[in-house]
């Protein structure tokens, strides 16, 4: 009677759930181990390929979720269960061992039926963010970097580099200081003189006082007065000898 009731049960379940898929459904994980930082790649290929209902990957690491319920490809409106995924392990220190550390992948299907695999992935060196220092205090961070030593003798200096291109023209600067006056130059030769110019459009000003005489008029005015005696001199000694010429004349014709 026992043996009937469990054979019900199990057509029952065979006929309200959908089978559970072959397991392995990693095809690869690459690498299979790295340091804290290497890219991990998952090729995930179940032996159901298609379907009309979809499926999500879940991927945990020691626990912790790193990649979340990562829908399928649709394909000619067919879901088809397929995955690569890139993902990266976690930096808190609390998952990140040095070592072993195990990998879960989980298949969920529109029902909530869970395929489930497993794996280990090996750390072989933890290189914590450079985040990770900022929570250190000095004292941890002395005893990572250890004593300061001493300074080293200064290398000799490298080759000079190629020049760069040149840069936009900067802004004008202030005026500089005015400088000394230099000494004045030799005067240069007198140029010719000029031509004439036209006479002036304007009205012919009043005429000015008379000024006294000048000395060059004084001077004409000697010059004159002494030919005008020097005639009279002349004209007086010619008036004599004619009247002289004159009276021989007469003494001669009696």
């Amino acid at each position: 009677m026992k043996l009937k009731v469990s054979l019900v049960i199990i057509v029952i379940s065979l006929c309200f759930f959908k089978p559970v898929y072959a397991v392995p459904f990693l095809r690869t994980l690459a690498p299979w181990s790295g340091d804290s930082q290497t890219d991990i790649l998952a090729i995930i290929r179940p032996e159901k390929r298609t379907d009309n209902t979809p499926m999500y990957l879940y991927i945990f690491w020691e626990g912790l979720p790193v990649v979340t319920r990562l829908s399928d490809t649709v394909i000619d409106k067919q879901h088809t269960y397929m995955w690569d995924v890139i993902f990266s392990p976690p930096q808190d220190l609390q998952y990140l061992k040095d070592g072993s550390n195990m990998l879960s992948f989980w298949l969920e299907d529109i029902d909530g039926q869970m395929l489930k695999y497993s794996c280990i992935f090996t750390i072989t060196d933890r290189i914590p963010q450079p985040s990770w220092f900022d929570d250190l205090t000095q004292d941890e961070l002395d005893e990572l970097t250890g004593p300061q030593g001493e300074r080293g003798d200064p290398g000799p200096p490298g080759p000079r580099g190629p020049e760069g291109e040149l840069g936009p023209v900067g802004p004008e600067g202030p005026p500089g200081p005015q400088g000394v006056w230099g000494a004045p130059g030799p005067q240069g030769e007198t140029g010719p003189r000029g031509l004439k110019g036209p006479p002036g459009a304007g009205e012919r000003g009043p005429q000015g006082e008379t000024g006294p005489p000048g000395s060059f008029n004084i001077i004409f005015s000697l010059i004159v007065g002494a030919i005008s005696v020097v005639a009279i001199f002349i004209a007086l000694r010619s008036n004599r000898k004619m009247k002289q010429i004159i009276l021989s004349l007469d003494d001669d014709n009696p």
